[in-house]
């Protein structure tokens, strides 16, 4: 920063003294003493003395400093080279730094539908950059997950203090969700850091397979036995059948294959001549009764 016309030299000493060239003396009194990566210096262009500062990164307060101008003929037989001294004060206003921090990891894992705390995901977490003095102030963090935002019932979140990510997933829903980072001050103006990229890849989880019964059957003896099938059908027997979870409305599982097991539980195993089928394209039950047999058997599907 430089000031132009901050003194103006009105003469170079007395009126009969040969040419003669002035300087400036600049030297600090009292205040903050670092406030200046370097000492502010006066440059004579003409009779204009121009004040140039060069600040000292994220330093604020005041600074005392004298001046005094100095010709280039000495003090020989008992002259006088300075001029009186004149005091100034420089102020260096405080301006907000924002906050920074570093991420210990920005590849993160997780399975479906978890629950999750990364402790010390945010580290280094700072008001201001080193050196700025900010002390007092809060900081806190903003997560954006933009498209992914329905991934989540709550967070992801990052606790100012702790550094801890948190988060709860959706079920069901798995991939890499491109999220990102910054720490915000409540120190105003510019109060908040750069974005920082981070991933969460959601290892997806399988299901149990879902399904509904009808209920149960009735048939009679040696019913079907003589058809085409050799058997009786049951159309619906088996409902809303899925291969994943039943609160599964995006399908994440859909491609999966399915087999119904039809298991004896209790009951006369032989009124049947074989296990039961369950049709899993359309959940239709084949049932083979066997010639003369009556009675009651439970299955397990």
């Amino acid at each position: 920063n430089v000031l132009t016309g901050f003194a103006l030299v009105s003469s170079t000493g007395g009126p009969l003294e040969p040419a003669q060239s002035v300087t400036f003396d600049v030297s600090f009194a009292s205040g903050v003493a670092d406030l200046f990566a370097a000492q502010p210096t006066v440059a004579l262009a003409g009779n204009v003395g121009n004040l140039t500062l060069q600040l000292a990164a994220n330093r604020y307060g005041t600074a005392n400093y004298t001046v005094v101008a100095r010709d280039s003929l000495g003090t020989e037989n008992g002259g006088t080279d300075t001029s009186g001294a004149v005091n100034i004060t420089i102020d260096v206003v405080f301006v907000n730094q924002p906050p920074v921090f570093d991420l210990a990891n920005t590849s993160l894992f997780e399975h479906e539908g978890a629950s999750g705390v990364v402790a010390g995901f945010a580290t280094n977490i700072s008001m201001g950059p080193a050196g700025s003095n900010e002390a007092g102030q809060n900081v806190s963090f903003e997560v954006e997950s933009g498209v992914y935002g329905s991934w989540f019932v709550s967070g992801p979140a990052v606790d100012g203090e702790s550094g801890d990510l948190s988060y709860e997933l959706a079920p069901f829903v798995n991939g890499v969700a491109d999220l990102r980072v910054r720490a915000v001050d409540d120190g105003g103006g510019m109060n908040a850091s750069e974005w920082v990229s981070f991933s969460l890849t959601v290892l997806p989880v399988n299901d149990a397979p879902s399904f509904e019964l009808s209920g149960n059957v009735t048939v009679f003896e040696n019913e079907g036995l003589e058809s085409a099938e050799g058997g009786v059908f049951v159309d619906g027997f088996a409902l809303s059948i899925g291969a994943g979870a039943s609160g599964d409305t995006l399908g994440t599982e859909s491609e999966q294959r399915m087999t119904f097991d039809v298991v004896f539980e209790s009951g006369d195993s032989f009124i049947v001549s074989e296990a039961p089928f369950v049709n899993v394209s359309d959940g239709r039950l084949l049932l083979r009764v066997a010639r003369n047999r009556f009675g009651a058997a439970t299955f397990m599907v």
